[in-house]
């Protein structure tokens, strides 16, 4: 396998040990144990490495862009970010009965649905809480639709399509 040459302005200032360790780091990461620790620290003060610590093990060194230019090899291409998409059904989630969520839902299922107010206070929970609560686990998590209406009493929220 034919190697890479390297260009004359960046090899100037690396000795051959660092950068056979450079060259050996591209293709994946180095466990520090096997590498001459003075060459490994002497990379990582220019940039060139970054020790990544592990749980119980020896470090990993990981090489950097700037690694990658004074080894004179490219970066590899991104990979394209795919977009996930959103679920065609919410899952199943039981909910205890007498828990807050079952309550809440309960007032939410009623025609005349409620206010954050009477839902602050059924649970003692302040507005924020409670505008949280069906944003999160009503509207993300259960995966149900959420309806609201500006009356004189307040703003008032009742499920779509709810069976009581």
């Amino acid at each position: 396998m034919a190697r890479r040459r390297i260009p004359e302005h960046l090899v100037s200032n690396l000795k051959p040990a660092q950068i056979e360790i450079l060259k050996s780091a591209v293709g994946g990461d180095l466990a520090v144990d096997t590498v001459d620790g003075r060459i490994a620290h002497a990379l990582i003060k220019r940039g060139y490495l970054i020790a990544v610590p592990r749980d119980g093990e020896a470090s990993l060194l990981t090489i950097t862009r700037e690694g990658r230019e004074a080894a004179g090899v490219r970066a590899p291409k991104a990979t394209p970010v795919r977009k996930i998409e959103p679920a065609e059904s919410a899952p199943v989630v039981e909910i205890a009965s007498g828990s807050k969520t079952a309550t809440l839902r309960g007032l939410l299922e009623r025609p005349e649905g409620a206010t954050v107010v009477q839902m602050s206070e059924t649970t003692g929970w302040l507005p924020h809480s409670v505008r949280g609560f069906m944003a999160g686990t009503l509207k993300k998590k259960l995966g149900l639709q959420l309806v609201s209406e500006k009356t004189p009493s307040g703003r008032v929220y009742r499920l779509v399509g709810a069976t009581a």
